[in-house]
């Protein structure tokens, strides 16, 4: 963390998408037969025109087009189709031949006016509900043996916690975020602002200790974005036993506002000032009370040892 994090930008997103995406769509149009019509939507644009032109040059024998309304400089112009020749493709040839399969990616801003005339009842629309997910499984599936179960361990907390803010796109972003710092494991522990958590640089340096680190990160999140009280009062009922930098934390968020929590928990991350709010930084009243760890003292049993007594030769094959 000593140059900063660094943050995926959107086509680096994009770029991972696609590649969660193409496997799906050429087993998809390899499986359909002629004049088999499907419709793909909700995807950024740069995606669909970087998918469109890869199909094309793994699938033979399918037709795949953007649909355009012939004002779009970003689709080119022989990926692109109007509603009016998309229709034409849609229905068989002049001798009643059906055409090869016909995919189409359809833009958010085009969706309403494509229903009427190439809706789900003659277009398959195929659903993206899961991309995240596999993009999710596919980014945690890179990240080296020795961080990995330690990460999945952070995303079990999560789920059991019932996190609103530890979505399907959270957790691609987190990955993808650590992937982009190299699997560093200050990284990973600053990455945390992903899910609207506090950075903890140090989180992953005790592997151990990690479930509960987290679980007080969680409780302590929920407590300042939840409570009816200002946001200076929401930090002195954090129970933080440094005086002073209780006093820099009440600051730092009566400046920054506690209403979205990825926000101002982005804000430690990214503006080198305040990575001291880090939460391997926080202190707090009832750790004092706590023991550092768990200890177990294995001492001399009083049973007898095998060899002092008669069964010690039958006993001995055991």
């Amino acid at each position: 963390m000593s140059t900063g994090l660094r943050e995926p930008q959107p086509h680096e997103l994009n770029t991972e998408l696609e590649r969660a995406l193409l496997p799906r769509f050429t087993i998809l149009l390899s499986n359909r037969g002629p004049g088999h019509c499907m419709r793909v939507s909700d995807l950024d644009l740069e995606v669909m025109v970087h998918l469109c032109q890869q199909l094309r040059s793994q699938v033979t024998g399918a037709h795949v087009y953007v649909l355009s309304d012939g004002r779009r400089a970003s689709v080119p112009t022989d990926l692109a189709v109007t509603s009016t020749k998309l229709v034409e493709f849609r229905n068989p040839l002049p001798d009643n031949t059906l055409r090869p399969p016909l995919l189409v990616f359809i833009p958010n801003d085009l969706r309403a006016a494509a229903e009427d005339s190439f809706g789900v009842a003659t277009f398959e629309e195929i659903a993206l509900d899961d991309v995240y997910t596999d993009l999710g499984q596919r980014l945690l599936a890179e990240v080296p043996n020795g961080l990995r179960p330690i990460i999945a361990e952070v995303f079990r907390g999560l789920e059991a916690a019932a996190w609103p803010f530890a979505d399907t796109v959270a957790v691609a972003r987190y990955l993808l975020t650590v992937k982009l710092n190299d699997y560093d494991r200050d990284a990973a522990g600053a990455a945390l602002f992903a899910f609207g958590l506090v950075p903890d640089f140090e989180l992953f340096k005790e592997p151990a200790h990690v479930p509960i680190r987290l679980s007080r990160n969680l409780d302590k999140v929920k407590a300042l974005t939840w409570s009816g009280k200002s946001e200076r009062g929401r930090v002195l009922e954090l129970g933080l036993s440094n005086r002073a930098f209780r006093a820099l934390l009440a600051n730092f968020v009566a400046e920054v506002g506690l209403e979205d929590p990825r926000r101002w928990t982005r804000r430690i991350v990214t503006e080198r000032e305040h990575w001291q709010l880090s939460f391997h930084h926080w202190r707090f009243d009832e750790e004092a009370s706590q023991p550092d760890g768990i200890f177990i003292e294995v001492q001399d049993a009083t049973l007898p040892r095998v060899g002092d007594d008669e069964d010690s030769e039958r006993l001995s094959r055991l």
